[in-house]
């Protein structure tokens, strides 16, 4: 039920005296329930209560397992988690004439005009999102929250409606962390290098969808952790409980799978006597290595570097640790170390961010930008990089943010794309604007451009000219030059064993953290 009115009146509304009636059905929380057999099924098109799963296969785990020296295994079981950003979902509508217009935190303009419009019924160019500054999403701001329930009341009143979730109605209502029940097990020879890993996560998605197929299918890409595992086997699935949605949070169940092999990791460098540190150095990827996906990394693998940023803190840590351990009994510290890796960008499917660019007859450089910052600070980096690419200083730039009427689409604000993805779409536009200027004024690529008022100046060996930009004959747009590029990382599909270029790159971590506990 929605229930809308004038501010006065709903802030005098008692809904603890809300006529609702609850009717309580059998239900199943936990994944191993919902997949046992006589089992209500919560959607009836999908068998044992199961939404999806993803599975990659890479040589001959069991046997690497059964020939290795040292093996280790385990199970742990995850729960949910609460995004809790600061900023509660927020935002007010309005009719524009035929079109509804929602102003509201988003990381996704595009996919929530296209939700609103399906959910309302509305012809997609009849819904024009604008994002405000959003105070935090990490992942649960990709599903539409209020954007419809205010879009319908600005479409029944014909009156602007405002919404602001209280933290309790955002924590009722948004999606959580996938809690995971997962189990592995991990071999190594007598020289301490992985042979084998099996990895299997049960991830609990809740009754809907939202994210839970992304969770499946990219858990088995990343549950080696950054390391070399020539023989290997994972599968992630997504099951269906009546427990709270699972979404979108940070990671995409990778953090989950992560504890998973991290821990391991330990007790297998334990058996092995050796370091943990030097144990994760010693079976890290490195430029030319292959994935558990027999991707080839040529470039770029940064972890082995992370990890040795860490050797002088970890050797101090221990020598810390072993000290106050040594002079305290009630008290005593622990020191840890782990690592990670995350492919930037959608698993083995299209990506593309559209970035335009142009130049005013004012002289101004109007970039349409339309990755939502969320914090990171992609409406600084993606207009440096436009900036770099162009050749023209920064403070020329006047930014026009995401909105759907005015910006291209630059994907949705997650999986840690938009550096990478809207980035380089951002480079090759100002690469093609200059080109157009140079172009223009018949001068070759080493020519410098610099902008002085409405007058455009191009400079090659001792020749100068100035052209004047207020002359020129301006497009719909109000731009005398323009450019407009995209770019779509380079993938491939993953075939029936998971094999494939699910990323073009990826991105590395390695931490360490010291303890100390009261006994």
């Amino acid at each position: 039920a929605l229930v809308a009115g004038e501010r006065e009146a709903m802030l005098d509304l008692d809904l603890s005296d809300f006529p609702v009636r609850w009717t309580e059905l059998p239900h199943v929380l936990q994944p191993c329930d919902a997949q046992a057999g006589g089992t209500q099924l919560i959607h009836e098109n999908r068998p044992a209560n199961l939404l999806t799963s993803g599975f990659v296969e890479r040589g001959d785990p069991e046997a690497a397992l059964a020939g290795a020296a040292f093996t280790v295994s385990g199970a742990i079981d995850t729960s949910y988690v609460e995004h809790a950003y600061i900023e509660p979902e927020a935002g007010h509508a309005y009719m524009d004439g035929d079109t509804l217009v929602v102003v509201a935190c988003t990381q996704a303009p595009y996919m929530d005009r296209d939700d609103v419009a399906k959910v309302l019924g509305l012809a997609i160019d009849k819904v024009r999102i604008v994002p405000t500054a959003t105070g935090g999403g990490f992942g649960s701001k990709l599903d539409v929250s209020l954007q419809p329930l205010i879009g319908l009341v600005a479409m029944k009143t014909g009156r602007p409606a405002a919404l602001a979730y209280t933290r309790n109605e955002s924590m009722i209502s948004t999606t959580k962390r996938h809690p995971a029940e997962m189990k592995a097990t991990i071999g190594a020879d007598a020289d301490g290098r992985i042979i084998g890993m099996v990895f299997a996560g049960d991830f609990n998605t809740g009754a809907y969808a939202s994210w839970g197929p992304t969770v499946a299918n990219r858990v088995p890409v990343h549950a080696s952790g950054p390391y070399a595992t020539p023989n290997y086997r994972a599968e992630g699935r997504a099951i269906h409980t009546n427990g709270p949605i699972s979404g979108a949070f940070r990671g995409f169940g990778v953090p989950q799978a992560t504890v998973m092999q991290e821990t391991l990791y330990d007790e297998l460098a334990e058996k092995l006597g050796l370091d943990r540190l030097d144990f994760r150095l010693k079976n890290c990827l490195r430029n030319g290595s292959e994935t558990v996906t027999g991707q080839k990394l040529e470039a770029g693998v940064g972890i082995a570097e992370c990890l040795e940023a860490l050797r002088l803190h970890w050797t101090r840590a221990l020598v810390d640790a072993d000290t106050f351990n040594s002079a305290n009994d009630s008290r005593k510290r622990g020191v840890g170390v782990a690592s990670c890796w995350y492919g930037c960008g959608n698993t083995s499917l299209p990506n593309p961010s559209t970035i335009r660019v142009g130049i005013s007859a004012s002289g101004d450089v109007v970039l349409h930008q339309g990755a939502v910052d969320i914090g990171q600070g992609s409406n600084t980096v993606i207009t440096q990089i436009c900036a770099d690419a162009l050749g023209l200083p920064l403070e020329k730039f006047r930014l026009k943010s995401a909105d759907t009427a005015i910006t291209p689409d630059a994907g949705k604000t997650s999986a840690s794309r938009q550096t990478f993805v809207t980035g380089k779409a951002a480079e090759k536009a100002g690469r093609a604007l200059r080109e157009t200027m140079l172009r223009f004024a018949n001068v070759s690529e080493k020519a410098a451009i610099a902008l002085d008022g409405t007058s455009l100046v191009i400079r090659e060996g001792e020749a100068t000219r100035h052209i004047d930009l207020s002359t020129l004959k301006a497009g719909a747009d109000g731009f005398v030059f323009r450019a407009e590029e995209s770019y779509d990382p380079p993938i491939l599909p993953l075939d029936a064993k998971g094999q494939g270029k699910p990323y073009a790159v990826y991105g590395y971590g390695a931490q360490i953290v010291e303890l100390e506990v009261d006994l």
